[in-house]
């Protein structure tokens, strides 16, 4: 496998005038017919073919679906700073405001860490509870791959989460939200395919339902489910849950 990150070289737009570097060139207005760039930094406006090139040398990201690497600049980022292949959609990095931009390779292996803080559940399998800034990206890093899987899913930002798991892989994660006194809403509930019909998704309910859910319970309705579809309500229903102690709500997966 190559490296993850390594540095490549780009060719900026050069401004005629000030040799301030641009990415790209784009139409600002139009002259006699011929299309001007106009420069962030000098204001001015010059004709495409005015503009030299310049090579410097980004950090590129490498993905793994097409096995190319991404280069680190802004029209290739998404919000907060992830970077998306233009040519299979796959977020090849993921940007946090304090940790940076973080390789999809490096995220997609639990850590030591997150090992040592995970509780364990049954066979190997443990869950981690979203905490720490490390374990927000992995969840975003799970979603982009619930999205790729199936186009329903919505980003996930900054929701409460658990995330399943057992040394070498990440197998899938729930997440919440949870207003002032109000009980909680399941948001998502994601398995890696190769990892269903193995339990997994009956454990990371079951967690959330003892841990987290029981908490907030009110007249026994312990939590909401937005939008489930056949497949989850089958789920809910077979563990139960279907008599009262949730309720299923309407909106965005």
């Amino acid at each position: 496998m190559p490296p993850f990150v390594r540095m490549i070289y780009y060719s900026y737009y050069s401004c005629p005038v000030c040799g301030h570097l641009l990415e790209s060139l784009g139409t600002s207005e139009l002259r006699n017919g011929k299309p001007l760039q106009k420069c962030p930094n000098c204001k001015g406006k010059f004709p495409f073919e005015s503009f030299g090139t310049a090579r410097r040398s980004v950090r590129g990201f490498f993905c793994k679906r097409c096995r190319f690497y991404l280069h680190d600049l802004a029209m290739n980022w998404l919000a907060e700073g992830d970077i998306l292949c233009f040519k299979c959609h796959n977020v090849v990095a993921f940007g946090h405001p304090k940790l940076g931009k973080i390789p999809e390779g490096v995220i997609g292996t639990p850590t030591k860490d997150v090992l040592r803080r995970s509780i364990h559940i049954e066979g190997d399998s443990s869950i981690i509870e979203v905490s720490r800034d490390w374990d927000s990206v992995v969840l975003r890093y799970l979603n982009s791959r619930a999205q790729r899987e199936n186009k329903e899913f919505l980003r996930v930002n900054r929701s409460n989460g658990l995330i399943l798991l057992r040394p070498g892989k990440y197998l899938g994660y729930l997440s919440w939200d949870k207003a002032e006194g109000e009980i909680p809403t399941i948001r998502q509930l994601f398995v890696d395919s190769a990892e269903r019909r193995r339990g997994n998704a009956q454990r990371l309910l079951k967690y959330f339902d003892s841990k987290i859910a029981i908490k907030s319970s009110t007249d026994g309705l312990r939590f909401l489910v937005e939008s489930p579809n056949e497949a989850s309500f089958e789920l809910f229903k077979k563990l139960g849950y279907a008599d009262g102690r949730c309720a299923f709500t309407h909106g965005p997966l």
